[in-house]
């Protein structure tokens, strides 16, 4: 068993920003050859194509925003942004610098603001095992567990991609309303109810025990429902309050800050909801779910009736009035059995996406507190499992394979210059169609795959820039999306040539060539 030491900071990292260049953000390219990195929460912010701005190293490095406290990650040639970036290097002698990031990553370091923080992480201590060979295995199942929550963070992205791109496949863009649906004033959707707040001056108006009272801050931008509420109405405060029942659009419409008005969640059981809120209780001819996705993608539209001032906020007389398309019950119907399985797909990642969370947490407290018993269990299975809370199966989530814990040498300059011009799929969607064809087997093929296909290029996988070029295709009907439910599967028959594979799909979201 390997022996922690309490290594101090400055014995185990040394600072080495001086020996780069930082860059103006006037100065930031879209595209180019190589990646600025700043302690912004985006990865890459910028490009540069001055070689003479591009420090280059032999072995990683470590960024850490000063003001953000962001840790990310390094192996390749790049620049640094102006303000606010320090560059770490590990004494290789000593740590393996994977094995520091994920330590890193993991401080609740002090949070002072926007002031710099830097002073505060030279005072810590790092608890480093006496053995590089412990090291790199922590860091690789660490790193192993990280990669799988990023998959299932793509996962919900793309899931909720595939619902609007659905939503606006059938009913165009509502603020142009270009499918020539009927417009009608958000009153003609249903019952409009303004929260209030119960006098606080009578206490047995608030009780732990009867009614939710939602606020503003219950109601997520990407969150189907209204979360859990903190504080609770009694039944008299019930009475002197707003409620509506299950099916409800809530709507945040008074809020100090822009982004948030517009924001809006369905209920899934009676609440009541305070003035900064209004809601639409569904009439007969209106479905929740087209609601909810209604004004999800015309919150930007919305947000244009609102007030100019400090505070923003749309009132009850301005709400009622703002006209958005009101197709048939039929049509939002179709929509909604649609997204009735899309929003199950998504709750089911999110239920994955909190499970590995939580292993990842126990992973790295564990190891960092030198219990390797699970670290060593699963790097010599090479297995992570996660068993749901409420799901009936046990997902197998990454398959047993070799583990390399030496990070690959560090591309030198010219490697990365040269690459550039054995990635032209990434210029244009038909030659990324062309790849996908040409690499992925089968007529149905999931994100997945698609990430696979592209593996092998010189290209530094970037999923928001493969996600645009997959549904650009998808938006100019080269690729279709599908979901795979058993109303899918049905419209199959023995004697179609892909039945076989059909039968065999799991019930995810799937793309396919429109040929």
């Amino acid at each position: 068993m390997a022996e922690f030491k309490n290594l101090p900071f400055g014995k185990v990292v040394k600072d080495v920003t001086r020996n780069y260049t930082k860059i103006p953000k006037t100065d930031y390219l879209k595209e180019g050859i190589y990646p600025i990195i700043d302690q912004g929460k985006d990865f890459i912010c910028g490009y540069t194509n001055d070689i003479q701005k591009v420090t280059e190293k032999d072995t990683p490095v470590i960024i850490f925003g000063d003001h953000t406290r962001v840790f990310k990650f390094i192996d390749f040639p790049f620049a640094i942004g102006a303000d606010g970036v320090k560059v770490l290097e590990v004494d290789s002698s000593l740590a393996n610098v994977e094995f520091i990031y994920e330590y890193l990553r993991n401080i609740n370091l002090y949070n002072a603001g926007y002031s710099r923080h830097f002073k505060y992480l030279k005072e810590i201590k790092i608890p480093v095992p006496d053995s590089i060979d412990v090291q790199k295995r922590i860091a690789t199942v660490l790193k192993r567990t990280n990669k799988l929550i990023s998959a299932r963070e793509e996962s919900i992205i793309l899931a909720d991609e595939f619902l609007k791109h659905t939503f606006l496949t059938m009913f165009g863009e509502p603020f142009n309303n270009v499918k020539e649906w009927s417009l009608k004033p958000i009153s003609d959707f249903g019952q409009i109810v303004t929260g209030n707040t119960p006098s606080r001056g009578n206490k047995s108006f608030y009780s732990s025990k009867h009614i939710e009272w939602i606020k503003t801050d219950n109601i997520k931008s990407n969150e189907l429902y209204i979360t859990p509420a903190q504080e609770f109405l009694s039944n008299q405060g019930m009475d002197s309050g707003r409620a509506v029942n299950q099916g409800a659009l809530l709507v945040t419409c008074i809020a100090g800050s822009e982004k948030s008005i517009g924001r809006a969640a369905l209920t899934d059981r009676k609440v009541c909801f305070n003035q900064q809120i209004n809601a639409i209780q569904p009439n007969s001819d209106v479905e929740p779910l087209y609601l909810y996705w209604l004004f999800k993608i015309s919150r930007n539209y919305i947000l244009g009736f609102a007030s100019k001032g400090m505070k923003k906020m749309l009132s009850k007389g301005e709400f009622k009035k703002i006209p958005l398309p009101k197709p048939t019950i039929e049509a939002q119907l179709s929509f909604s059995r649609i997204a009735i399985q899309g929003e199950k797909l998504k709750s089911k990642y999110n239920e994955s996406l909190l499970e590995l969370n939580e292993l990842y947490k126990s992973l790295s407290h564990k190891a960092f507190n030198g219990d390797l018993t699970i670290i060593e269990k699963i790097y010599l299975e090479g297995t992570i499992k996660v068993q749901p809370k409420i799901s009936a199966t046990v997902e197998v989530i990454e398959q047993k394979q070799e583990i390399t814990t030496i990070p690959e040498p560090v591309k030198k300059k010219e490697e990365v210059t040269a690459s550039i011009t054995h990635i032209p799929f990434l210029k244009t969607e038909e030659d990324l169609l062309s790849h996908i064809s040409r690499n992925c087997s089968g007529s149905h093929f999931n994100f997945e795959e698609i990430k696979e296909a592209v593996k092998g290029l010189d290209w530094k996988y970037d999923f928001e820039e493969l996600k645009n070029l997959v549904f650009s295709l998808v938006r100019k009907k080269q690729l279709k999306q599908v979901f795979a439910d058993a109303s899918y599967k049905s419209g199959f028959s023995k004697s179609d040539a892909a039945f076989n594979e059909i039968t065999d799909l799991s019930e995810q979201i799937y793309f396919k060539r429109i040929l």
